[in-house]
């Protein structure tokens, strides 16, 4: 299995438009907390916002 960790965003963008998975896994984990905390300010509900990201 090869890891993403390294790889631009840029990279993971183009792997991921020819169907890696693992770069999907990647931008998640990368942008997970982001989202989280943008869900949350937007919806009002962190447990809402959990399951929505």
């Amino acid at each position: 299995m090869t890891s993403y960790k390294s790889y631009s965003d840029e990279e993971l963008i183009a792997l991921l438009q020819r169907g890696e998975r693992q770069a999907f896994d990647e931008i998640y984990d990368r942008f997970w907390d982001k989202l989280f905390v943008t869900a949350t300010n937007r919806l009002g509900d962190a447990g809402e916002a959990e399951d929505l990201v």
